[in-house]
Parts: C-alpha cells; structure tokens; sequence
C-alpha cells in the first residue's frame, strides 16, 4: 500500500487530495510541527535527508518533491482519470499549468516570506531602511509580477471551466493551492471573478473535502494557515 508522510498544515495536503481524486487506499503517516518553531518534524529526516514532506513510499520508492509525486501518481495510477489524451490541446495546458504553479507562482511568494523574516531578525537601527528596500522590491518586482500572471489566470478561466478545459486534472490540485494564497490579498471576487469563482467551485469537490479531513485540518486550520502565508 501507499504510505504517504504528510506535515501538519503544509503544502504536502495537495497530495492526500490527488490520492482522495484518484481512489487510492493510502497509509497516512503525519508529523506535526514544533509548536514553538513552526518548523517541520525532526522524525522527517529518519524518512528522507531533507527532512521535508512530503514524502511517497511506494514498495521500494522513496519519492520527495510535489511535482515529481504527483507526476509518478498520475502516471502509474491515473493517467486517464487526471491527466488529458495524449497529443491533445488539453495535454499542453496540463504541462504548462501543472508546472506554472510552482515554477512562476510559487517563487514570488517564497521571496515576500524571505523578505518578512529577514525584516523580522533584522536590528531595531536597521529595520526601517530594510523594510524600504524590500517594501521597493516588492512593488517594482514581486507584485508587478504577480499582477501580469494573475491577470493571464483570469483570462484563461474566463474561457475554461478547468486549467486544461472543461475537465478537471492533477494541474488544478497544484493551482488551487497556489491561488489560495494570493486570494484577497492578490485578488479579489472584484477584480478577478472568473479566478474567484474556479476557487469556490474546486473547493466543493468530495474528494477535496475528504483530504482535509484526513490531513487533520478543518476548514478554519487550512484558512488560517494562508492567513498566516498572506501576512508573513
């Protein structure tokens, strides 16, 4: 059987969804966070050496990465259930979408974390000229950006029920997350609808639902842990 480790409030709750999606029975193994640090279980690093989750067991594979993960479940489990006809239009979203999530979005907000913590530990003299420069940073570079892209998003759902089309796929697994965590601080129902309203109708799925229950979050943990990503 499949043995996921799963971290508490983490993006690692993307896979226990792909598994829910595709049917498959799973062996759930969870670590929680310190709960002064915030930072990943110290019993990561007896699973892989960079003591991250997740984590796929899988007989005699031991696989880390999200993308690589999703990649290895949708091809040997559900390659018909979640991913598009070879060949296909739907095939080339599928490729772009699923990896834009982590490639293009990903990148920006991992940056605006770094910069507020690097603020957060920086010397009560210095703190106000390095709160300016990334605030700079931030304005000229990080949310430019994030504008141009979430700008294409809209776009392309104002003409897509999903990011391949009109059927869903492992791609809107990884985007939703992403979205999530740029919603109302990035976007709004205002500003972007069609975005807004993919958002709120993937968040019904059963399967979607079934993983948070699994992941041991309840619907108020998981907005409040992009509550958390949105202000840090």
């Amino acid at each position: 059987m499949i043995s996921i480790h799963h971290l508490t409030n983490s993006r690692s709750q993307r896979v226990i969804w792909l598994l829910e999606e595709l049917g498959l029975k799973y062996n759930l193994i969870i670590h929680e966070r310190c709960a002064k640090t915030r930072q990943a279980a110290e019993s990561l690093y007896q699973v892989h050496p960079l003591g991250k989750a997740p984590v796929l067991i899988d007989g005699d594979i031991n696989l880390a990465e999200s993308g690589a993960i999703f990649d290895y479940l949708v091809a040997t489990y559900g390659k018909e259930a979640l991913a598009p006809a070879e060949n296909s239009v739907e095939q080339i979203n599928y490729f772009y979408w699923k990896n834009f999530s982590e490639a293009s979005l990903m990148p920006y907000l991992a940056m605006s974390q770094v910069f507020t913590r690097i603020t957060q530990g920086t010397p009560f003299f210095f703190k106000p000229l390095i709160t300016l420069l990334f605030k700079k940073v931030n304005a000229k570079y990080l949310y430019k950006n994030l504008k141009i892209e979430l700008n294409m998003i809209e776009k392309h759902l104002g003409t897509h029920q999903h990011f391949t089309g009109d059927n869903f796929s492992a791609a809107d697994i990884l985007m939703e997350f992403m979205l999530d965590a740029l919603a109302n601080r990035f976007f709004s129902q205002t500003s972007h609808p069609h975005t807004s309203q993919y958002l709120l109708r993937i968040k019904q799925r059963p399967a979607y639902l079934r993983a948070l229950k699994n992941g041991n979050w309840s619907e108020d943990e998981f907005n409040q842990y992009w509550l958390h990503l949105k202000n840090s």
